[in-house]
Parts: C-alpha cells; sequence; structure tokens
C-alpha cells in the first residue's frame, strides 16, 4: 500500500523524509526501512491516546473477583 505512494516520490524527496508516524504495525517498518531509511519511526496521536485511555482498564479486567455473589 504504502510502496505505491512512495513509488511516486524521487529519491530525494524520499531521502529528505526524517519520521513516519503511525501505529505499531510490522509492515509499516518494513516499508519505512525499505523506502525511507533515513526516517525514524514514531507513534501517531490517536494510537498514543488509544493505548494509554484503555491501559488503567487492563489490571482491573485482569483481576480475579475477590467473591461473588450467591443467588
Amino acid at each position: 500500500m504504502f510502496g505505491l505512494f512512495f513509488q511516486t516520490l524521487t529519491p530525494e524527496q524520499r531521502a529528505s523524509i526524517r519520521v513516519v508516524a503511525g501505529d505499531g504495525a510490522w509492515w509499516i517498518d518494513s516499508c519505512v526501512h525499505e523506502w525511507c531509511p533515513n526516517a525514524e519511526r514514531a507513534p501517531d496521536g490517536f494510537h498514543i491516546v488509544s493505548w494509554t485511555s484503555g491501559a488503567p482498564d487492563n489490571p482491573r479486567k485482569q483481576q480475579k473477583p475477590l467473591f461473588c455473589a450467591i443467588p
């Protein structure tokens, strides 16, 4: 997908890209490594908020109940 985009850029344009933002998908890393070797990867704002807003609930959801109600 991104390969098609990067193919439209000149080598100079690709070399000038310094940061690529996205989620943690493996294919983004491999695509950036192939097409923009000078770029660093950074998580995008949407995913940072998404990951951190759900983080406080994770330990609570994983806890076993201390007691259970008897019907």
